[in-house]
């Protein structure tokens, strides 16, 4: 099957975790899609998600079952997306508010780690 990356706007704070988890938890159980990653700012009522199914078509019609809007509904193709980081050079002293958003970023970036060791 095939990976559509799809796009949902819902009024902000209308969906709980716990309801985007049972939609993860149907997507699980349904022979017809499967999940493969998701991506949410509920207090926005924004939510990403990355999905295999047969195609667009058997997407859409999945999300409209759920009664889940959907905005969009886009191949993906993970290889395009993976790009290769480039190493970052400072050339000035960093102004303060950088060096506290690498600190911030230091947990959780391979970016991160390649700034600093330049």
């Amino acid at each position: 099957m095939a990976k559509f990356m799809s796009s949902h706007s819902v009024p902000a704070g209308a969906l709980t975790r716990e309801q985007i988890n049972q939609i993860a938890q149907a997507a699980q159980n349904d022979p017809t899609v499967q999940p493969y990653r998701s991506f949410s700012n509920l207090s926005e009522g924004k939510i990403m998600c990355v999905m295999e199914a047969p195609d667009e078509e058997a997407l859409a019609t999945w999300f409209k079952k759920m009664q889940m809007p959907c905005d969009s509904i886009t191949p993906w193709n993970l290889k395009e997306s993976a790009a290769p980081l480039k190493k970052f050079s400072w050339q000035l002293d960093r102004p303060p508010f950088i060096s506290i958003l690498l600190g911030a970023l230091s947990m959780t970036g391979r970016c991160v780690r390649q700034v600093q060791q330049k």
